[in-house]
């Protein structure tokens, strides 16, 4: 399989080089292509290298549920390079094939245990920008893994995240492993997949070229429930098909009249990470008094520069934009409130639909 890389594969040569390649080779049958990219710069290749070698020797936590748990950091953060190489290593270690290949669907499969969903979870919650991981989910392995399965998990999971993150930075992809051993391909998830990004992340070209491979596997959620991915939002109504999808989804404890005073109020800031969306400056923590929103105005704005575009209000009840190729709908749907509390809203910021043609990147 051919890859385009940012950063274009160095020659391997010297010594070092020779028994750089003579170890890929036996271990993988060829040279993977991220060896060329990082022999730039040797220092960061051998830490690498070392690195991952001592965290193979940690023997604390199963190695099926630690496999389970790169490949679901590597599905939603889209690299193919290692789901590609884990597959091909859960066939090596002879660790069950069947639900590997289930991993980047693993929620609408029934393939795998109890304890294997909450690690899947926990990988995906740990992966996410912030994590969201819960004290429910620790407490629970917790109690199945012990503390030294636990913080091994953890930390297997931030590896992982290193190695992904920089894999698809790079543009390093596939080397097709898994398919030089004769396994079966990928499937793809079930339906539609709607996400997980109340700022929905436009996806980088370098994901575009992932292929066959990475078909249906991107996209990720928290917040909202397996029922509330299956509905229509306001922002499918303007792309045909999607290249990601994505949901994200909390619970207000509050009026839907304030709740969507602060909604709208998106146009004044972005209400991220300030210091890089906002040149920054704060998002402001108080209301502005504000008319309501019309189509046609700037969804948003980044140091006062405007960004983005209103496509359609119901005055509310959700707010759609477009912006850097992606369309989103930020949903209010008020709910029953529990006995002796306040009032509750139900806010679903869907970042939804992502053109299949944007070029827009990270």
């Amino acid at each position: 399989m051919t890859s385009t890389t940012r950063v274009p594969a160095a020659e391997i040569t010297g010594v070092k080089g020779a028994l750089t390649k003579r170890m890929a080779i036996k271990t993988l049958g060829k040279v993977p292509t991220a060896v060329g990219v990082y022999w730039h710069n040797p220092k960061v290749l051998m830490t690498t290298f070392g690195l991952g070698g001592k965290v193979q020797k940690w023997d604390a936590c199963d190695e099926q549920l630690k496999s389970f748990a790169h490949m679901a950091v590597a599905s939603m953060v889209g690299c193919s390079w290692c789901l590609d190489y884990n597959y091909f290593q859960a066939h090596n270690e002879h660790l069950d094939l069947e639900k590997a290949r289930e991993v980047p669907r693993w929620r609408a499969s029934d393939a795998f245990t109890a304890l294997e969903r909450d690690v899947l979870a926990y990988a995906e919650a740990m992966t996410q920008t912030p994590p969201t991981v819960t004290d429910e989910m620790s407490t629970r392995l917790l109690e199945q893994l012990g503390a030294p399965g636990l913080v091994e998990l953890t930390a297997i999971i931030g590896f992982a995240n290193l190695t992904t993150r920089a894999n698809v930075a790079l543009g390093i992809e596939s080397d097709g492993f898994a398919q030089a051993c004769g396994l079966s391909p990928w499937p793809s998830r079930p339906g539609t997949r709607r996400c997980h990004d109340a700022t929905s992340v436009p996806r980088s070209p370098a994901l575009s070229r992932t292929g066959e491979m990475m078909s249906g596997m991107l996209g990720d959620r928290w917040g909202v429930t397996d029922h509330e991915t299956t509905l229509h939002y306001p922002c499918d109504d303007f792309v045909a098909a999607a290249n990601l999808q994505a949901w994200r989804g909390v619970t207000v404890h509050a009026t839907p009249a304030v709740v969507w005073s602060w909604v709208t109020q998106v146009r004044v800031a972005p209400y991220s990470y300030d210091w890089i969306d906002n040149r920054g400056r704060r998002s402001p923590r108080q209301l502005v008094d504000l008319p309501e929103p019309r189509v046609g105005e700037a969804f948003t704005s980044s140091g006062s520069r405007p960004l983005g575009r209103i496509v359609s209000v119901d005055r509310g009840r959700h707010l759609t934009a477009t912006i850097m190729g992606a369309f989103m709908s930020y949903v209010l749907i008020p709910t029953t409130p529990r006995r002796g509390s306040s009032s509750r809203s139900r806010c679903r910021p869907t970042a939804s639909r992502l053109r299949p043609s944007a070029s827009a990147t990270w």
